[in-house]
């Protein structure tokens, strides 16, 4: 058929506002690291966001600011507090990402 005669498809209706969220990355452990045993970790249930000069932060896969990434958050994100260690958090993401992130970073 030629393309004179080809329809375009009909306008669709606008698509709703993107929420921020976490980037997808890999999400096996890194390489060398092992999960931090359940007793362990400090649970607390403190949810924090990253402050809005911080968009994105990087989520860490150590306590160290040369670590590997394993993901970003953006502001307005909550997310939930799994460990607090000197200064730094390790944090669970609304979609199950999890990683560490400096305290000066978020906001409570």
């Amino acid at each position: 058929m030629p393309r004179s005669q080809l329809s375009s498809p009909p306008p669709s209706a606008p698509l709703p506002p993107l929420q921020p969220t976490v980037l997808p990355q890999d999400e096996r452990q890194p390489e060398g690291s092992q999960p931090i045993p359940q007793k362990a970790r400090k649970a607390h249930l403190d949810v924090v966001q990253v402050q809005p000069q911080y968009n994105p932060a990087s989520l860490l896969s150590a306590p160290d600011t040369h670590a590997a990434k394993s993901g970003i958050v953006y502001p307005g994100v909550n997310l939930k507090v799994i460990e607090d260690k000197e200064a730094w958090l390790y944090v669970e993401s609304p979609l199950g990402r999890r990683g560490w992130i400096l305290k000066e970073w978020i906001q409570e």
